[in-house]
């Protein structure tokens, strides 16, 4: 109890340098923290962009069609499929579809591209697809013949809302089918989704086209609980055998790289920002206990053992992180949670963001491990920080230190 009276009388004795040193701890963390808040916002919000608009948790398709394309390599039983589906309480959405690759055409251009054919309100529900209509609308019920295209794909063929495109695919004889269709919609593609041109057709129309009936190609499903999915995926894998069952994880190896080096970046920001401010902690006590040579020889000389000396440092430097850490984390806390409900507007830095499929709204968050686990890191930064000025301290002689300037 005594040592602590002293540690605290310690601190105080130069208000200004100790309220220097933990108004920086306050900034060092609060700013630390934050960053951490940001990163994970942006990196969780990236990681659900592509699985609604691209890759989904599980994707089934049928055998060797990733392959070749080939019109004939549909699911084996797309309808009791999709009712295992329907009817499975960790599914969230599906969504079944054909597809196709195939050639484009408007008046002006010609390209090649993926022809999806879809139910839209399944794949609504799946790719958030209704969300991101940028003109237009998604199948009008009164008129056949539609097609949805990407906003980057109807520049280039130089096409609008109630324009015709011209479609040519190979059918399941191997023959190539064309059809006229006009543009009913334009949605907003992810700047950097790796499929290209994709047009999007009616599921049954398409299917009509390459002569196929009810089969499907790909069924895409979005589960409830992303850490069900990988024992989803093998359960499915196993039942339907001779199909392609694979995760997100599998589907998309970027994404699996982004999620699992997650927590090492975090860490690094983490260690980064504690580095500096174990430096400058360090600084402050190493001259608290140089301006106090004197003293501390005297107290020495008078019975205070160099374990209780050592003691003495260690709980100054403790009880000035115990002030500045709390307090950091707290306003970095009430910072994360105002921004995380109402955004950080980037849109300034949109072109950029959008290169790397980032949105240019990001909303930071941090769970309650994420906070425990930096102060953790500050408690044991103060005490590595504590180390070298307490040393010091004990290694003083008594009597040369009383002699000292």
């Amino acid at each position: 109890m005594m040592l602590l009276s002293i540690a605290y009388r310690n601190i105080w004795r130069n208000p200004v340098r100790s309220l220097v040193v933990i108004g920086s701890m306050v900034l060092g963390i609060w700013g630390g923290t934050f960053i951490v808040g940001f990163f994970t916002g942006m990196t969780q919000q990236q990681l659900e962009d592509m699985l609604r608009q691209e890759v989904s948790h599980v994707q089934f398709h049928g055998e060797g069609f990733l392959d070749q394309f080939d019109a004939t390599d549909t699911l084996r039983a797309t309808p009791q499929l999709t009712s295992a589906l329907a009817a499975d309480p960790r599914v969230e959405a599906y969504s079944a579809r054909v597809a196709a690759v195939g050639l484009i055409a408007s008046a002006r251009l010609t390209t090649g591209g993926m022809v999806v054919g879809i139910n839209p309100e399944a794949e609504s529900a799946v790719t958030q697809l209704d969300a991101r209509i940028l003109e237009g609308d998604l199948f009008a019920s009164d008129r056949p013949h539609q097609v949805v295209i990407g906003a980057r794909l109807a520049e280039r063929l130089k096409v609008g809302i109630r324009n015709k495109i011209v479609v040519t695919l190979p059918d399941r004889n191997g023959e190539m089918v064309s059809t006229a269709l006009r543009v009913s919609g334009i949605y907003r593609e992810r700047a950097a989704a790796k499929a290209g041109a994709k047009i999007y057709l009616p599921a049954d129309a398409m299917a009509g086209l390459l002569g196929i009936g009810e089969a499907r190609h790909e069924v895409a499903v979005y589960a409830r609980d992303l850490a069900a999915v990988k024992g989803m995926a093998a359960e499915y894998a196993a039942e339907w055998e001779g199909d392609l069952v694979r995760p997100w994880n599998e589907i998309s190896p970027e994404l699996r790289l982004i999620s699992e080096s997650y927590d090492q970046y975090v860490l690094i920001i983490i260690a980064i920002i504690l580095l500096a401010l174990l430096f400058g902690i360090v600084n402050t006590m190493l001259m608290a206990v140089l301006e106090r040579t004197r003293e501390l020889g005297v107290l020495m000389a008078v019975g205070l053992t160099r374990v209780k000396v050592f003691w003495m440092i260690l709980l100054e430097t403790v009880m000035i992180g115990s002030l500045g850490g709390p307090l950091g984390l707290l306003i970095a806390w009430a910072t994360i949670t105002w921004t995380g409900s109402h955004g950080l507007d980037l849109s300034m830095y949109a072109e950029s963001l959008e290169a790397y499929g980032l949105s240019t709204r990001v909303f930071p968050v941090l769970d309650a491990s994420g906070y425990v686990q930096i102060l953790v890191m500050v408690v044991a930064a103060s005490l590595i920080a504590a180390l070298f000025p307490a040393l010091h301290a004990i290694r003083l002689k008594p009597m040369d230190a009383i002699r000292s300037q």
